[in-house]
C-alpha cells in the first residue's frame, strides 16, 4: 500500500484529538452518523444531527437498533438489512442505498445511507454509517417523472387524434391519383386540358401525399422526443439528406 501523505496522517490525529473537528465535518458534509457494535447488535449510537434530521431532539430517540427498524419505510427495511449483511460478509460489496424514514411530523423523507464495517484481523466488529438527506432531490426527480409521464400521455393523445385525418388525406390523395389517371388522359385527348396541366395536377396530388406522409413522420418524431429518456437505441443520421429534405419541403417558398 502507498505510504499515507503526512497531511492525511496529521488530519486523522487532529480529528481523534479534537471532537469539534469531527462535528464540523459532520455538519458540513453529512446529515448524521451512526455507530453500531457488531458484537452487541443492540448497542447503537446516533449522533445528535442524525436525530434532528427526523425532527427529534437528541433525548427523544433511544440509541438502539430497534428505533431505525421501526421507523424506516416497510418496503425499505428488507433491502437495507440484506445490503448490510452482504457488506459485513464481503467488504467488496458497498453499503450504499437510498431509503425512506418517517419524520416526527408523519411524512417520509429520503435518505442516502452509506456505511462501512470496521474489521480487526478480518473480523467485523463495528459499523460506521452516514446519512445524507436527499428529499428535495428525490421529490424533484419524482415531479419530473410525473411531468414526463403527463407530457407523453398528452403527446400520444394529440398524435393519435391528428394521425387519423392525416392518413385520410394521404389515402384520398393516393386514391384520387389512381382513380382519376384515366380521366386525365381522356381529358387530354379531348383537348379539355393540356398534357402540361395534367402533369401539374399529378404533381399537386403527389405533393399532398408527400406532405401528409411528412406530417405523419413529424408526429412520430414528437412522440419519440416526448419519451426520449426511454430510448435505448440510437442511429446515425445523414445530415446531407436532412438538408435536401428541408430544401424540398420549402421549395415553394424558396
Amino acid at each position: 500500500m502507498p505510504k499515507p501523505h503526512y497531511l492525511e496522517t496529521d488530519l486523522m490525529r487532529r480529528v481523534s484529538e479534537d471532537p469539534d473537528l469531527f462535528k464540523w465535518l459532520e455538519a458540513g458534509s453529512l446529515d448524521g452518523v451512526w455507530f453500531l457494535d457488531l458484537e452487541n447488535p443492540d448497542h447503537e449510537w446516533y449522533s445528535d444531527r442524525f436525530k434532528r434530521l427526523f425532527g427529534y431532539e437528541p433525548h427523544e430517540i433511544p440509541n438502539t437498533s430497534a428505533w431505525w427498524q421501526s421507523n424506516i419505510h416497510p418496503d425499505d427495511l428488507a433491502p437495507a438489512v440484506e445490503r448490510w449483511k452482504d457488506h459485513v460478509a464481503d467488504p467488496a460489496v458497498p453499503y450504499d442505498l437510498t431509503v425512506r424514514y418517517r419524520h416526527k411530523r408523519g411524512h417520509w423523507i429520503w435518505v442516502r445511507c452509506r456505511g462501512i464495517a470496521i474489521r480487526e484481523n478480518g473480523i467485523p466488529i463495528r459499523f460506521l454509517g452516514a446519512h445524507q438527506d436527499i428529499t428535495a432531490l428525490k421529490e424533484a426527480e419524482l415531479a419530473l417523472a410525473r411531468r414526463n409521464s403527463e407530457l407523453e400521455r398528452t403527446t400520444y393523445i394529440l398524435s393519435h387524434d391528428l394521425r387519423k385525418p392525416v392518413r385520410h388525406m394521404v389515402g384520398f390523395a393516393e386514391a384520387f391519383a389512381e382513380d382519376y389517371a384515366p380521366i386525365l388522359e381522356k381529358a387530354i385527348e379531348a383537348g379539355i386540358i393540356t398534357a402540361e396541366e395534367a402533369v401539374d395536377a399529378r404533381d399537386m396530388l403527389s405533393e399532398i401525399r408527400h406532405a401528409g406522409q411528412k406530417l405523419e413522420g413529424l408526429m412520430d418524431g414528437i412522440l419519440t422526443f416526448a419519451r426520449v429518456g426511454e430510448v435505448q437505441e440510437w442511429e446515425l443520421v445523414d445530415l446531407g439528406k436532412c438538408w435536401d429534405d428541408a430544401v424540398d419541403d420549402n421549395a415553394p417558398d424558396i
